[in-house]
């Protein structure tokens, strides 16, 4: 099981910000992810690594300080 997680931690890091890994993992699997804080469940199927989650909630945040709007 160790070799599964493994692999999809690394595929979720290959593209941070891309939900969705090119390795498949078992529910029960990705819920001991979520409870080690180690991805972020944001829907049904999409997870991020917790760190890129951290980091694309503090980069939001700091724009919505700023008062400047969010555009394209």
């Amino acid at each position: 099981q160790q070799v599964k997680i493994d692999a999809f931690l690394r595929s979720l890091g290959e593209n941070r910000y891309a939900p969705a890994p090119a390795v498949a993992l078992e529910p029960d699997l990705v819920n001991l992810l979520v409870a080690r804080r180690q991805v972020v469940r944001v829907a049904e199927g999409v997870v991020f690594l917790g760190s890129a989650y951290e980091e694309m909630l503090a980069r939001i945040t700091a724009h919505l300080k700023t008062g400047k709007p969010i555009s394209y």
